[in-house]
């Protein structure tokens, strides 16, 4: 599930300390992914991810975990680039469509991180030696499904700023989204959170 934080309090009826153009608090996400999880009861395989994005700041990667008594999650912190910190001249940016980018990114990557090396990818060559090299660069050993979706989501992260670039909603430049995915750092883990 690709879910802005602001959209995922109001689902979760949780008011959130600051305006929806502010960062949403650490403790406002996790009020509202308890929520949502004891809500929707989503505990049963139904739902393994959510990708929260919250506009300019940091966003989430959620791996919903099955128990026998009680839902739990992993979640991990990824900074996005700020794109207005990289030019010298005024920037205009273009938000419009940047998350359905973010999904559309994330779904692509995902299917090619979980292929095989012989299978046919949606991806070019050059995405998946650019995705192969962060990898590495995140001291990532194993294909994991956890370590597949986060760089999925840094992926998604990277279409989706790149779109802002461009006044055409959801359209993006490959290259500029190679630099910003090459830019972004390893996810941080958060800890376990039981529901």
């Amino acid at each position: 599930l690709k879910i802005n934080a602001a959209e995922l309090c109001r689902l979760a009826n949780v008011a959130q300390e600051s305006s929806e153009a502010d960062r949403t608090s650490e403790e406002d996400l996790r009020s509202a992914i308890m929520s949502f999880l004891q809500t929707f009861d989503v505990d049963n395989g139904a739902l393994d991810y959510m990708a929260i994005t919250d506009g300019r700041h940091p966003a989430h990667l959620v791996q919903v975990l099955e128990k026998q008594d009680a839902a739990s999650f992993n979640m991990w912190r990824m900074d996005v680039i700020d794109l207005l910190s990289d030019s010298e001249q005024p920037k205009t940016l273009y938000p419009i469509g940047a998350g359905d980018t973010v999904a559309a990114g994330t779904l692509a990557a995902w299917q090619c991180l979980s292929r095989g090396a012989d299978e046919q990818h949606l991806l070019s060559k050059r995405v998946q030696d650019t995705l192969s090299t962060k990898r590495k660069a995140w001291g990532i050993v194993d294909d994991s499904e956890d370590n597949n979706m986060a760089l999925a989501f840094a992926f998604g992260l990277a279409c989706g700023s790149a779109s802002c670039l461009k006044e055409e909603n959801s359209v993006f430049d490959v290259n500029d989204v190679m630099e910003l995915l090459e830019k972004m750092d390893k996810p941080e883990s958060l800890s376990l959170v039981k529901v």
